[in-house]
C-alpha cells in the first residue's frame, strides 16, 4: 500500500476540489491509501470525516518576506506530519498548494507531484513551484503546453503528464428509465416538464461569461418553453457580479426564464432536469462541467478556449463555438431546441466513459506512483 498525502486550500468546493473528492475515492481500490492536508478553514474537512480520509490540519502559506516565521512553522509541521504518518509521496491538487510541502517534503527526500488545473506561465510557476517537482500532471493539453513553455529553459524539468479529470459516473438508463428519473428531478426543482432546460454550473464571476449568457438567452423564441438553471454563486465579498446577473435576469426579456439555484451540494437533480449545459467560460483551464454533464448523457455547448477542446467534441457530443461568438452561442442553443440533443447525450455518455472513469483513472495514478517511486529508487542508487 502506498501512502499519498494530498495537499489542498479549498477555501470552496469548485471543479478542482470536486475531482479530487472523486479520485480519493477509488484510490484505496488499486492499493493508494490517501491522506489529506490543510488548514483548518478548509471546506473538505467535514467530507473527510464522513468519508472516513485522515485529514491532517496545516497551513499551506507562501513563502514571503514578511512573515518568515509562519513559513517555517509550517514547513517544519509538514515535514513532522510526512513523518509521523509514513508518506511515500506528497500530491499537491493545485500549484497553489505546492509551496510548503514541496520544500518538506524536499528536505525529507519525498517525491513531490504538483497538479496543474489553472492557467500557468513560467512566474507563476516558478513563484508556486521553486523547489521540483518531480512530477506535474496537467488537466488538458492545453495546461501542458503552457507547462512545458514554463519549464522549457530549466536545467531540471519535471515529467509532465496529462490526464483528464476523472468524475463519477452514475448507472446507464434507457430512454425510459432516463424520462422518468427527469421527471423526477424536474419535479424536485419545480421545472416544467415540457421545457427545453439549459444547465450553468459553476462559480458566478466575470471570468464564466455569466452576463454573456444571458443576453444570448434572451434573444431565444419567447414562445417556445425553454428555462435556464444557474448553479453556484459569487465569491466575492458583497457578490457584486451575481447582484448584475440577477438583476439582468429580472428585466423583462428574460423574467420567468431564469433560476438562481445558488451552491448546491449535490449536482444529480440538476444534471437530470437540463436538456443541455452551457459553458460559456471566456477561458477555462479544462472545464470539468461537459465531463459531468455527459456522465448523465447530456450533451454541453462551450466556448473554443483554453482546454474545453479536450472535453468536448464539436458536433458529436455538443457543440464548439468561436470564443465571445454570443450570436453563435445564441444560434446553437436555438438549434438545440428544435431537436438533435439525445442523440448527441448518448454519444457523450459512450465518449466520458473512455476519457474520464475513475477506476481507470486511479489504476492509471497508481501506476505512475509506482513509477516515481521506483524512478527515485534507481537514481539514489545511482548517487550511491
Amino acid at each position: 500500500m502506498i501512502r499519498i498525502a494530498f495537499t489542498s486550500l479549498a477555501p470552496f468546493i469548485s471543479g478542482a476540489e470536486r475531482s479530487l473528492q472523486v479520485t480519493i475515492r477509488h484510490l484505496p481500490e488499486v492499493g493508494v491509501e490517501p491522506v489529506l492536508i490543510g488548514p483548518a478553514t478548509s471546506q473538505l474537512v467535514t467530507w473527510c470525516e464522513r468519508e472516513g480520509i485522515p485529514f491532517l490540519t496545516c497551513p499551506l502559506p507562501f513563502r514571503d518576506k514578511w512573515h518568515p516565521i509562519r513559513w517555517w512553522r509550517s514547513v517544519r509541521r509538514l515535514r513532522t506530519l510526512l513523518r509521523e504518518h509514513r508518506i511515500d509521496i506528497v500530491h499537491a491538487n493545485q500549484m497553489w498548494s505546492y509551496p510548503a510541502i514541496g520544500m518538506a517534503a524536499r528536505d525529507l527526500g519525498l517525491t513531490r507531484v504538483c497538479h496543474l488545473r489553472d492557467e500557468v506561465d513560467s512566474p507563476a510557476l516558478h513563484w508556486c513551484c521553486p523547489t521540483g517537482p518531480e512530477a506535474a500532471i496537467c488537466i488538458s493539453g492545453h495546461i501542458a503546453r503552457q507547462a512545458e513553455f514554463a519549464w522549457s529553459t530549466d536545467p531540471v524539468q519535471p515529467r509532465i503528464a496529462t490526464h483528464i479529470n476523472p468524475v463519477e459516473l452514475p448507472p446507464r438508463t434507457d430512454p425510459s428509465d432516463d424520462l422518468w428519473l427527469r421527471s423526477e428531478a424536474r419535479l424536485s426543482l419545480n421545472i416544467p416538464l415540457d421545457a427545453i432546460v439549459f444547465g450553468f454550473v459553476g462559480q458566478v464571476r466575470a471570468v464564466k461569461g455569466v452576463l454573456g449568457l444571458l443576453d444570448s438567452l434572451s434573444r431565444l423564441p419567447r414562445e417556445r418553453p425553454w428555462l435556464a438553471l444557474i448553479a453556484g454563486q459569487d465569491n466575492e465579498p458583497g457578490a457584486p457580479y451575481e447582484k448584475r446577473c440577477r438583476e439582468r435576469a429580472a428585466r423583462p426579456d428574460l423574467s420567468g426564464r431564469i433560476r438562481f439555484l445558488g451552491y448546491l451540494d449535490d449536482l444529480t437533480p440538476l444534471y437530470r432536469s437540463i436538456d443541455v449545459a452551457v459553458v460559456p467560460s471566456l477561458e477555462e483551464p479544462m472545464g470539468r462541467i461537459p465531463l459531468e454533464a455527459a456522465s448523465f448523457s447530456r450533451p454541453s455547448l462551450a466556448f473554443s478556449v483554453g482546454g474545453l477542446p479536450d472535453v468536448v467534441q464539436d458536433q458529436k457530443t455538443g457543440r464548439l463555438i468561436p470564443a465571445n461568438d454570443w450570436s453563435g452561442l445564441t444560434d446553437a442553443m436555438a438549434n438545440l431546441i428544435d431537436g438533435g440533443v439525445a442523440d448527441m447525450g448518448i454519444a457523450a455518455r459512450s465518449w466520458v466513459e473512455e476519457v474520464a472513469d475513475p477506476v481507470r483513472y486511479a489504476r492509471w495514478l497508481a501506476d505512475h506512483y509506482r513509477e516515481l517511486r521506483s524512478a527515485q529508487s534507481r537514481s539514489e542508487l545511482k548517487v550511491l
